[in-house]
């Protein structure tokens, strides 16, 4: 991995610990005193900067694997809040999480069930690339084509196939890193943004309903903000995790 490409990683990773602190003091200053709403996004802000922690640290050991899934899991954060001010029920919804069960069992007004799904899909009205990244990301999760693409090399001429493991995932191109940092960087501001709008002190007179959507709107476009100006990918398209006929056979 390339010095420019790790100070880079470190930079990202101090900044986005940075903004967790800043959200978290906002929060503790203007946050709803609402039972339910308040234990979740402070769990919420503690797993997303553990998680943040976690990802730039395995990044810069070059265990491409191992962080590549954390990136659906802090998706996980951020569709788990907004489903709290989505359900009808947020006691229910809160127990539910409390009792391990699946919250697919809560509704919305609507009689929606809060599926990932249903929750990607109401977060896409306001920020349409969220269906993209967590397709993407949901990818690295379960064994699939991109592992084997990470690892394995064919070599239709000789009839073998070359399979690369070591300590260190050195042998990925940095773009592969770069790409799912940029990401993860992605989804962690999203989630920050749609605490910072949904505890704004102006809008603590207006429903939870305008609350909502008044704060996806504004951190879709805060987001796509930072998509145009720094160019970070946010389809799949973009989180490249590349595959083997890219590479320099025995590289």
């Amino acid at each position: 991995m390339r010095d420019k490409l790790l100070s880079e990683i470190d930079g990202a990773r101090k900044a986005l610990l940075q903004a967790h602190d800043q959200v978290a003091r906002l929060w503790a200053k203007h946050g709803s005193p609402e039972f339910h709403e308040s234990v979740l996004t402070a769990v919420v802000l503690s797993r997303s900067k553990a998680l943040t922690r976690a990802f730039f640290d395995l990044l810069v050991t070059q265990n491409l694997t191992t962080a590549a899934p954390l990136l659906r899991l802090q998706l996980d954060s951020l569709l788990r809040l907004v489903a709290m001010y989505l359900v009808a029920d947020q006691h229910e919804f809160f127990e539910a999480i409390l009792d391990g069960e699946n919250v697919s069992r809560c509704k919305d007004a609507g009689g929606n069930r809060m599926t990932d799904k249903y929750l990607c899909d109401r977060v896409a009205e306001f920020a349409p690339w969220v269906r993209s990244l967590y397709k993407q990301a949901s990818g690295f999760i379960h064994l699939s084509y991109k592992h084997i693409a990470a690892t394995v090399q064919g070599y239709p001429d000789q009839g073998t196939i070359g399979v690369w493991m070591a300590d260190e995932e050195s042998y990925l191109e940095d773009d592969s890193y770069d790409s799912i940092a940029g990401a993860f960087g992605l989804a962690t501001r999203m989630l920050l943004d749609f605490i910072c709008e949904v505890n704004d002190p102006n809008e603590a007179h207006v429903s939870y309903a305008e609350r909502r959507d008044k704060a996806l709107s504004r951190m879709a476009k805060s987001v796509g903000d930072m998509i145009r100006e720094h160019g970070i990918p946010a389809t799949a398209a973009e989180i490249d995790y590349l595959a083997p006929s890219e590479r320099t056979p025995g590289a």
